[in-house]
């Protein structure tokens, strides 16, 4: 079962530098996931695009957090009768691992949070901009 970025199908689109096939960006314009940069230098932004993103992160942020808790199970009943030397080495290294995955997993979260926000301020941003130019456009 797939999870995360790459069930959403956004996992591509973080690595491939020119544009996803069925998006039609033209030829001069760059990918970004959930924006395209115009030659311009003007950046249009997808709002449910970028939800999308953020539900993908928090996804793999979720997955990789189930799997450090069956992880952190297996490897608690594998060191429990481990002793020496061997065994110490191997639980600190263990820690070690442990406590940079936790921050990645956290990391995961937090830019989800951060682009589950920014997504809704685009769309919140757009929704203003297009009433202030219907209300000038009564004048």
């Amino acid at each position: 079962m797939r999870s995360g970025l790459a069930a959403s199908g956004l996992g591509r689109y973080a690595t491939a530098p020119n544009q996803p096939a069925g998006v039609n960006c033209g030829p001069r314009r760059r990918w970004l996931g959930f924006a395209a940069v115009e030659p311009d230098r003007l950046v249009r932004v997808d709002p449910a695009a970028m939800q999308k993103f953020a539900a993908a992160l928090e996804g793999a942020a979720e997955d990789l957090r189930s799997r450090l808790s069956q992880l952190d199970d297996q490897v608690a009943e594998m060191v429990a009768g481990w002793h020496g030397g061997a065994g110490s080495a191997y639980r600190s290294a263990w820690q070690r691992w442990h406590r940079g995955a936790v921050e990645v997993q956290q990391g995961l979260t937090l830019m989800a949070r951060a682009a589950g926000l920014a997504g809704l301020d685009f769309a919140s941003n757009e929704s203003a901009s297009a009433a202030t130019v219907q209300r000038l456009g009564d004048v």
